[in-house]
């Protein structure tokens, strides 16, 4: 409880202040400072009078609290009692809680998982420094090294820039890299090749282990596309072969969605798109999620003109769960 004595001794400081000193009746600077030290000792005596009313945490560092109570009652006389006395019995009554207990627990975000997968990195600051001809050589060779962690389609792009870079060292080590990753897929196209030879007894009839292996042609061949290795004559014959050993799964196994798609965005690429709709039609027919396929089928309506088309495809699929990287399109076409 508070030192009622100490309040007591405080209070009658206060008045002689107001009395003795003369300051009501006076209007020397004697009278002025005889008030301001009696209010001062009438403050800090007040203050101390106080401190028992406060929690303990409330009273650390002590020096810190009285100095503040005091200061308070001397900077608004007579009323600064009454509001210090106010302000500290609330905080007795009305204790703050501990802050941590209003996050007690907190639940993490979800995050998009099509832009989290293990063994992404951020490519963005990977782009700015291979782009920064000013920064040091050795630092824009760890960038550059840090790419053999990076997909094939996101450092494609990035080490064909670096091609044209003035640094000899880093034109020659991006061009490895790329040769590098073609020549792992110019393997593994060379060796189903091989199992394909073996496995076909018939122009037109595959055996399980010669469709598996037609199968995994048309996806090296798309692999080349996607990852952007093949470009120019050699971009288009990887077209014609991937479409090529499609059209011969298909030949026996009508019914492969993405196989459709695929055969679909191979037309597109050639711009048969009377064929290619017609396969996205049937990729659609078959079950493939219309965020995969309708994009494709805007694209030629597109190339046609049919700005109207677009709207209103994009409009359809817009309830659809669509990918973070399609969703700005959505929107602007919605």
């Amino acid at each position: 409880m508070a030192n009622f004595k100490l309040a007591f001794v405080a209070l009658l400081l206060e008045i002689s202040s107001w009395t003795f000193s003369g300051f009501l009746t006076q209007s020397s600077d004697a009278a002025l400072w005889g008030y301001l030290a009696l209010h001062a000792l009438a403050s800090a005596v007040l203050a101390f009078s106080m401190l028992p009313l406060l929690l303990g945490k409330h009273t650390q560092p002590r020096w810190a609290v009285v100095s503040l109570i005091a200061c308070f009652c001397f900077v608004i006389p007579v009323m600064g009692f009454v509001l210090a006395f106010l302000a500290v019995l609330t905080i007795r009554v009305y204790p703050s809680r501990d802050p941590t207990e209003d996050f007690s627990s907190v639940v993490l975000p979800e995050f998009d998982q099509h832009q989290h997968l293990p063994g992404t990195a951020q490519t963005s600051g990977i782009r700015s420094l291979l782009s920064n001809r000013e920064a040091p050589t050795k630092l824009r060779f760890k960038a550059l090294v840090t790419l053999n962690h990076v997909k094939g389609r996101i450092a494609s792009p990035l080490l064909r820039d670096v091609l044209d870079d003035p640094s000899d060292d880093l034109r020659l080590l991006a061009y490895g890299m790329l040769d590098r990753m073609e020549q792992k897929l110019s393997r593994a196209i060379h060796e189903e090749l091989q199992v394909l030879k073996q496995e076909a007894s018939a122009p037109a009839v595959l055996s399980p282990r010669g469709l598996v292996a037609a199968h995994r042609l048309s996806d090296l061949y798309w692999e080349l596309l996607y990852q952007e290795l093949a470009s120019d004559d050699m971009h288009d014959f990887a077209v014609q072969e991937s479409l090529r050993y499609c059209d011969m799964v298909l030949r026996q196994q009508p019914d492969e969605p993405p196989l459709v798609l695929r055969r679909g965005r191979l037309l597109h690429a050639m711009d048969r798109q009377q064929e290619a709709e017609q396969c996205y039609a049937r990729a659609l027919e078959l079950g493939m999620p219309a965020t995969q396929v309708i994009p494709y089928q805007a694209q030629i309506r597109y190339a046609q003109r049919d700005f109207v088309q677009v709207r209103s495809m994009m409009q359809g699929i817009a309830q659809h769960n669509a990918l973070p990287k399609l969703r700005p399109v959505i929107d602007y076409w919605s």
